[in-house]
Parts: structure tokens; sequence; C-alpha cells
């Protein structure tokens, strides 16, 4: 029954929401236990993840699934290879299938949202800077680099996201200005920057031929694609 839910997050074949209740049900493919249920069977209906209570936001990613938590901090569960957990344990990411409970993300105190891409994931904290951890390997984790990272790692040049979009191997951002920066891979010309180059630091997603004729009020990154809503439309 879902009859008090607050908030619905679909992943890669898994969808999960958080109820009014503040705890979230899960429901799709078990495997790699991105339900959080301590199993992996497949369920066509709402399971309760374990030891969730104060949820206030839920992100379903690919194989994994984080939620943040009232006090700020951040729980994932599921799938770890590549870090996308984020609590910095070897063993998590050498688990298999995964991480069957929630595990809290390290060094994460001050979160306002949490974003869950295929296999890497990002937070905007309180201070308006972006954390980012897990697959690196385009360059969606923005710190510069293409290494994967079981912790956070800070985003470059972001000090006033207002929110933030993981897809599947990018991610973007909104800036209080309503401007709106991308980093990751850039295949198909998903950073909107006019260009299919990767970048592993934030771009400006632009019009080729303007730099300032639209305003961004809100930003969604999907699997090879992004789109915004226009501020003043």
């Amino acid at each position: 029954n879902l009859s008090n839910a607050t908030q619905v997050s679909a992943g890669y074949s898994h969808t999960c929401a958080r109820l009014s209740d503040s705890t979230i049900k899960c429901w799709g493919t078990a495997s790699n236990y991105r339900l959080g249920n301590n199993h992996e069977a497949h369920k066509n209906y709402p399971v309760s993840v374990i030891g969730i209570s104060t949820a206030t936001q839920v992100s379903a990613g690919g194989s994994h699934t984080c939620a943040l938590l009232s006090d700020s901090t951040i729980k994932c569960w599921g799938f770890g290879s590549s870090g996308q957990l984020g609590d910095g344990s070897t063993a998590t990411q050498n688990a298999w299938p995964g991480q069957a409970t929630p595990v809290s993300v390290s060094s994460i105190s001050n979160a306002t949202q949490v974003s869950a891409g295929y296999s890497h994931t990002c937070a905007r904290l309180s201070d308006s800077t972006v954390k980012c951890w897990g697959l690196g390997s385009s360059g969606q984790l923005g710190n510069g680099a293409t290494s994967n990272q079981n912790t956070p790692v800070t985003v470059g040049g972001i000090s006033n996201a207002s929110l933030i979009s993981s897809g599947g191997y990018h991610t973007c951002s909104v800036l209080d200005d309503g401007k709106a920066k991308c980093w990751g891979n850039g295949g198909s010309g998903r950073l909107g920057n006019d260009s299919t180059n990767n970048s592993s630091s934030p771009v400006r997603a632009k019009r080729s031929w303007s730099w300032t004729d639209k305003s961004f009020s809100q930003i969604s990154a999907g699997a090879e694609h992004t789109c915004a809503l226009n501020k003043n439309s």
C-alpha cells in the first residue's frame, strides 16, 4: 500500500518511494540487493528497506539506491563495485552480489539532496557545493580525474549549486544564478556544451549561438541525454 507516498524515484530496473512516515519501500529487480530488504528475490510489490526510518529523499540508480536522512547524512545499498555506495570500504566494493542493507556514506553530514546515477552518486551540500563518488571513468565525478572513488570527492568549480541530477555516465547541476553545468560522458551531446567530448570538470550547458538566452530552474540527466526546464517558460 503506497497511499502515503511523498516521493518516488525510478532506477534502471527498480523503483523506490519515500513514505510519509519517513520509511522507504522498493520494488522491481532485486539483483545486487538494490531493494534494500536483504533479499535478491524480485518483487512486483513494494517491500520495506531495512533500517531506514528518517528518510527525507530517495534516489534509485543503476544497481544501487541511496537515501538522504533527516540528519543530513546519506545511506546507500545495493551494488558497490565502483564505490557508488560511498562508505569507503574495500569489503563493500568487493562484496558480491552487493550490500544487502544500507551503509553510511563517508564524511557526508550536511547533504540537502542525493542523486544516484548508473554507477555513481552525487550529493548537494548545504554550502551549495557538490560531492560525488563511484565510477569515474567518464569524468562523471567532476573532480578533474577519471578514477573510481569509494568516498566522496568535491566537484571542481561548483560553489552555488541549487540542485543536481546524476545520469548514466554524466552529472548536471543547476546553479543559483540559473546557469546549468554538466560533467562526465559527452557522447550524443548530453553535456549541452555544443560538444560530444567527455569532461571531467563542469562545463556550461548553452545554446551554441548564445551564452545568455536561457535560465534554468530544473534539470534531469538521463542515460544518454539531459533535459532542463526554462525558468521563465
